[in-house]
């Protein structure tokens, strides 16, 4: 006997503790969060008749209105807010109802008057699958006394419709009948009113209606409907609405209210009959509307003297009632719940004639952090999202003109600059936005091998291609190793001239040309004493000048490349440079070679000979700055005095110049140092 007892009470205490813990998780839920001012989304005029609401599966709130007989639907979401058109509504819109699908499609349902007919109404369906919502298809017939639609959805997406139709006859009586929108047929289930349904993951449909006092339920988990079971006698001979959910487990839940009071009554899955019911509320309860998510949390809302309520919690422990937002002078009625992924709740319903939205989404607040914040191009940078409170949606710009709306992108700067990044984040209707000015700094490019690219006439001899590096160490040896199209180029010639190389005299400068390919090695001290051993850090050290005859027979408007290449089965000489007798591995850039047409004849130049004397002097650099600051006439040839090959003429092409001449600084840009073709066209001139 004291055993049986201490283990009811250990039953006891068991059941109280995991209430406990049920209810301390859906306090900490986000639908516990305070709800928002509520926003008017009617026109104001006062013909507001209806509302109900859905969540589709990218967390936009769909809010159906009928508005003074015709249906408007509100969309609102996470950067998102529009208003969209049912066509063709038809007449004296009532009993709405609208439910989404994971396909991310909504389907409103509503009855309309028939044209010329007082008494007789219309079921119909839209959807906006396509994009649009299609024009409303008709379903059935049914009085305008009758109750329904109402709506739920399968685990396919497929609508299915339950509703009450007055029968004639001798002795007419209300059925109930439900309407399966994918085979187009109804069929009657039994006698009552004010349907409820609900189709649960295994689409299974369970249907809750009233007659007599009583309401029962029924499911066609056998395939057919099977037999009605009884839920509960009321103690009034009619009720306001009825609500039923079914959660992941199998419980069955029915809420309605009745004599102004708020009821639920419930099955355990597995259990042959329904508890009896609780109260919930009392004092003129009206309109509820239930949502059950899977997981088994339920809500609740109502209308009660004129404001909104909710009720929260599990089957077998619910949380107190609680108001949304404040007390209103205003009445407050036929109000929607939905919950999206995050737990948020959201509401809408009906003040004084129009449709109000709100929702308890948490604040939120955009931060990020990146890593590396600086570096070399091309420089792939990983950004982690710091933001705080319940996200949806992100929202990124990099500052070079992409972005990305993952939560944790990574973005590839390909171009030296500094970058001011952005975040925004979204949550229901919440934004924040964090700016993060000069966040990324993106140097110019250390290490690296480029030749430049190049226009060609067919038949052209002399064409000077440089080979320029870019490094931030000094250089002890490096390796070159090019390929070509001999059908159009014939290298002649591997040089020194015009080069950093030429003026530091290496003790290996070894080169080997074949028909197709080129290699070159290229060490500074190779026996002692070492004076100079290395090639200091430089942006444009030129390393050896190619020279190439292009053949007669090059397609005029073709296009060939000199390029560079790492591949060991062509060749055991890589791209390198050595490093404190390490081994680099430089970025690589080819040459595109463009072939042009013989005719026009394109003008040849030579880069930086800015007065037109067939050389380059300091008289070229002094010719640059009297154009710019003095005055003075513009230089003969436009392009020869863009030294840097910028497209415009600066200050930039005067200094480049002289580091040239006097400094050791880089080459100008091709063509030099004989005369050649612009290789890109630009808005300067060369008469």
């Amino acid at each position: 006997m004291f055993t049986s007892c201490r283990r009811s009470r250990a039953l006891l205490r068991v059941a109280a503790l995991s209430a406990v813990c049920a209810a301390a998780l859906l306090v900490t839920d986000a639908a516990r969060g305070d709800f928002k001012e509520p926003v008017r989304l009617t026109d104001g005029s006062g013909r507001v008749t209806e509302t109900a609401l859905s969540i589709d599966v990218a967390n936009n709130a769909y809010i159906v209105s009928v508005v003074g007989g015709t249906v408007q639907v509100d969309l609102l979401g996470p950067d998102l807010r529009a208003q969209l058109e049912v066509p063709e509504v038809g007449e004296e819109q009532e009993s709405l109802d609208v439910s989404s699908n994971s396909r991310g499609q909504i389907v409103i349902t509503f009855r309309r008057r028939l044209p010329e007919q007082q008494e007789t109404r219309e079921v119909v369906i839209t959807t906006n699958g396509g994009g649009g919502f299609t024009t409303p298809a008709r379903l059935s017939e049914i009085f305008s006394h009758d109750h329904g639609p109402r709506l739920d959805l399968d685990a396919n997406g497929d609508p299915h419709l339950i509703y009450t139709r007055l029968s004639s006859g001798a002795d007419p009586a209300r059925w109930v009948y439900h309407y399966n929108r994918l085979t187009n047929v109804e069929t009657e289930v039994a006698r009552g009113s004010h349907p409820a349904i609900h189709v649960d993951q295994t689409s299974v449909i369970h249907l809750a209606y009233f007659r007599n006092r009583n309401v029962y339920y029924r499911c066609n988990a056998s395939g057919s409907f099977g037999p009605e079971e009884l839920v509960v006698t009321t103690a009034a001979e009619d009720i306001s609405e009825i609500q039923i959910g079914v959660d992941r487990q199998g419980n069955i839940l029915v809420v309605y209210a009745s004599q102004g009071s708020l009821y639920v009554a419930h099955r355990t899955g597995g259990m042959n009959a329904f508890s009896p019911p609780r109260m919930l509320d009392t004092g003129d309860v009206t309109d509820p509307e239930m949502h059950v998510r899977p997981s088994g949390v339920l809500t609740i809302v109502y209308s009660k003297s004129g404001d909104i309520y909710y009720i929260q919690g599990l089957s077998t422990f619910l949380l107190a009632q609680a108001r949304v937002g404040e007390a209103t002078p205003e009445v407050e009625s036929n109000p929607s719940v939905r919950v999206d992924l995050l737990g948020n709740l959201h509401i809408c319903f009906l003040r004084d004639g129009e449709t109000y939205y709100t929702n308890n989404a948490g604040s939120i607040s955009a931060d990020f952090s990146a890593s590396p914040r600086s570096g070399e191009a091309p420089m792939n940078v990983s950004f982690q999202d710091l933001s705080s409170g319940p996200i949806q949606k992100w929202s990124w710009d990099f500052g070079d003109g992409s972005g990305s709306a993952q939560r944790n992108p990574d973005h590839l700067y390909a171009e030296p600059g500094k970058y001011t990044v952005s975040l925004k984040v979204f949550n229901a209707d919440l934004e924040s936005e964090v700016v993060k000015e000069d966040f990324i700094i993106v140097e110019e490019l250390y290490n690296s091998l480029t030749i430049s690219d190049q226009r060609v006439l067919p038949n052209q001899s002399g064409v000077w291609f440089p080979v320029i590096a870019a490094h931030n160490e000094p250089i002890q040896a490096y390796q070159i190793h090019a390929v070509f199209d001999p059908n159009i180029l014939t290298l002649t010639e591997v040089t020194r001239q015009f080069t950093v190389v030429g003026s530091a005299v290496p003790d290996v400068w070894e080169c080997n040309i074949y028909d197709h390919r080129v290699e070159l090695g290229v060490m500074f001290e190779l026996n002692p004493p070492f004076i100079s051993p290395e090639l200091p850090p430089a942006q444009r050290h030129t390393l050896a000048q190619l020279i190439f005859d292009i053949s007669n027979d090059a397609p005029q408007g073709g296009v060939t490349e000199l390029r560079l290449v790492n591949n060991s089965q062509i060749s055991r000489i890589f791209n390198i440079f050595t490093v404190d007798g390490f081994t680099k591995l430089p970025r690589l850039r080819s040459s595109r070679i463009e072939i042009l047409p013989l005719w026009p004849l394109p003008k040849f130049f030579l880069r930086g000979d800015a007065d037109g004397s067939g050389r380059l002097e300091i008289t070229d650099a002094i010719r640059i700055l009297g154009f710019l600051f003095l005055g003075a006439e513009p230089p003969p040839c436009e392009d020869a005095a863009d030294v840097t090959d910028s497209g415009r003429i600066d200050i930039s092409s005067a200094i480049s110049l002289l580091n040239f001449l006097f400094l050791g600084g880089g080459q100008p840009a091709v063509p030099f140092p004989h005369l050649g073709i612009d290789p890109t066209p630009d808005g300067l001139h060369c008469p």
